[in-house]
């Protein structure tokens, strides 16, 4: 037996068995693919719905866009209105920045022509309050602020100094 399977075959039977092995695949492609009938479908009312189902999507499309268009509209009035309002406010506190510095510069302008004691006793609370035994007693100190107002360095220090 071992012959047997170690000769060669003969050029001729390999193409023979070849083409019955292709004919047999041949056979069975046409046994395994029987010719089915076409499924019945109901084409016009599959399309009906299709059709609907658009036409609802679109007219769904078209709301929506109005309402996006409308809100658009509705923002775009409203910026306006916030810049002008802001505009408006911008100027009303620009005006009152103006005054305040106004007063201020006179202010500061009128503090200079004046006594330097002024300024100081402005800066001082010169109002005695009873009962601040807690602090401590700050009582020369305002009388020395208001004797300097009343009579400026200049012409104290050409008096002579009188002692307590």
């Amino acid at each position: 037996m071992a012959d047997f399977m170690d000769m060669p075959e003969p050029e001729g039977e390999e193409e023979q068995q070849q083409e019955q092995q292709q004919q047999q695949q041949e056979e069975f492609v046409q046994v395994e693919s029987p010719v089915l009938p076409e499924p019945e479908r109901d084409d016009d009312a599959l399309a009906k719905f299709n059709l609907e189902w658009n036409i609802q999507l679109a007219a769904k499309k078209e709301a929506e866009d109005a309402l996006n268009a409308k809100s658009e509209e509705e923002a775009k009035v409203d910026i306006e209105n916030f810049n002008a309002q802001r505009e408006i406010r911008l100027n009303a506190k620009k005006e009152v920045n103006r005054s305040e510095e106004q007063v201020y510069l006179e202010q500061q302008e009128s503090e200079l022509e004046g006594n330097t004691w002024d300024r100081v006793t402005k800066l001082v609370d010169s109002s005695v309050e009873e009962g601040e035994s807690d602090k401590s007693d700050v009582s020369r100190m305002r009388k020395l602020f208001i004797q300097l107002k009343n009579e400026p360095l200049e012409s104290t220090r050409s008096a002579p100094v009188e002692s307590n």
